[in-house]
């Protein structure tokens, strides 16, 4: 049997027991856990590993050390061993240094301090099948190779004997062959380019997970959830977003200006400025979505000015104190919806609440500012809105891709009714059902119709 290691390197010495207790737990003997308290250290306890004869197939480290930074530090493992996967371990890292890691060192993943085990301990695992399957297709590969050596050899071969036997045919092959050879070197430029493309795009993809809330921060988070996420293109512009420090949790769903490329870029400045909200931060909704529009506007050098690009974002943003079960809703154009029993109260909030009834069930619709998050020719501050959260409440935050999906007979818009009919449809059933359900009904609607925007539909229950 093959020895096998994992490093972990951090300069806090108390972080490094508590994450080796934390992967003994889930690895156990398979595997040892070696750590270091810098990026120095940490390669020379790789490079005395790799000496010994184990297998490293993850390195764990920390962003802010002494000395070498974390992004510098994988760097220089993957050069030294280009299989090894990567995660970035810190409170502090910001998206250039996500960026650069996964760039220069092929980051699998950057997970925020304080961590949860469970997340920990799960992106491990992944990440150690994720290197074994490597392992498994680059020896496939080989095989594959070898038995295209032989083909071409036999190919080589008869190609020899026909030569032979079509001497009257050769000038004609001669020329067909050069224009092969034209198209193929024409085709293999293409090839390159595009895979140059979409590499780069890739790649983006993978920032962009890394930043999306871990299915493990969701469900510590609440107590039941699903989300349908479900980019047009290989990147989104939709995007969710979630953080509970003490009492209150952050959550939100986002619509950036576009789709792939463009609205990914967009998507990456709101959570860049909504990950700096923490302990010390008393703003209520409204406050966050001003403060939000104020950062995008500065950001993009946004003036108002006649003829200038007002990219910006749709969004429905709530904190949720836990103590007091009072929810806080603002909203970009996206309103949020409240799946409530009857009989429980009915919140009387402003002229932007709609009511819709069926059977014993009351959907609750707040509507949001008809303004977005970016600049506007009429800016008005966003409302803050409080509702208390009854028992078996469910809440839901949709992105308008799911409404202005094209699809069904006639070729038209799904819109607002049929949402809310979905919405009632689906209430008796699981949180995993709800997904299915929605999932299934807008792609049966989308049928062979193009996907005209990105979609996310997050459903939760306290």
């Amino acid at each position: 049997m093959r020895k096998r290691a994992i490093l972990c390197v951090d300069d806090e010495r108390i972080i490094l027991t508590g994450l080796k207790k934390q992967l003994k737990l889930v690895l156990g003997d398979d595997f040892i856990v070696e750590t270091a308290e810098s990026g120095d250290e940490g390669l020379e306890v790789h490079a005395e590993l790799l000496e010994d004869g184990y297998d490293i197939p993850v390195v764990i480290s920390d962003y802010i050390m002494p000395g070498m930074k974390g992004d510098e530090f994988l760097k220089n493992i993957y050069d030294q061993k280009a299989e090894t996967i990567s995660i970035l371990l810190t409170g502090q890292a910001d998206t250039d240094a996500v960026g650069n890691a996964v760039n220069e060192a092929n980051l699998y993943r950057y997970i925020p301090k304080p961590w949860e085990p469970e997340d920990v301990q799960l992106t491990v695992k992944e990440a150690i099948q994720k290197y074994d399957a490597a392992l498994q297709i680059e020896s496939q590969n080989a095989e594959l190779t070898e038995l295209n050596e032989g083909l071409e050899k036999k190919v080589e071969a008869r190609t020899e004997e026909l030569q032979t036997v079509n001497e009257e045919l050769q000038s004609l092959n001669e020329e067909l062959t050069q224009t092969l050879e034209t198209v193929s070197d024409q085709k293999d430029e293409l090839e390159i380019k595009s895979k140059k493309i979409l590499d780069s795009i890739q790649y983006a993809q993978r920032i962009q997970k890394a930043v999306l809330p871990s299915k493990s921060l969701l469900t510590d988070s609440f107590s039941k959830h699903f989300i349908f996420f479900q980019p047009r293109d290989i990147v989104s512009g939709d995007f969710y977003w979630c953080r509970t420090i003490e009492n209150r949790i952050y959550i939100c769903v986002a619509d950036c200006t576009g789709h792939g490329v463009p609205g990914a870029f967009m998507s990456m400045l709101g959570i860049a400025h909504l990950n700096q909200i923490d302990s010390s931060y008393k703003g209520n909704a409204a406050q966050c979505l001003d403060e939000l529009r104020d950062y995008v506007k500065t950001s993009l050098g946004q003036t108002g000015e006649l003829g200038e690009q007002q990219d910006g974002m749709d969004m429905a943003f709530c904190i949720i104190d836990t103590d007091t079960k009072i929810i806080q809703y603002a909203g970009a154009y996206n309103p949020i919806f409240i799946m409530r029993e009857k009989g429980q109260p009915i919140p009387e909030i402003s002229n932007r609440t709609q009511f819709y009834e069926q059977d014993d069930l009351v959907l609750i619709r707040v509507k949001g500012n008809p303004q977005p998050i970016g600049v506007y020719p009429k800016e008005t501050p966003f409302a803050n809105v409080e509702i208390k959260i009854e028992e078996n409440d469910l809440i839901y935050l949709i992105s308008d891709g799911f409404v202005d999906q094209v699809g069904g007979d006639k070729g038209k818009k799904f819109m607002s009714p049929k949402l809310r009919k979905l919405l009632f449809e689906c209430h008796n059933l699981s949180m995993q059902e709800k997904h299915d359900l929605i999932k299934k009904t807008f792609n049966d609607w989308k049928g062979n119709y193009e996907q005209v925007d990105d979609v996310t539909a997050l459903g939760f229950q306290l």
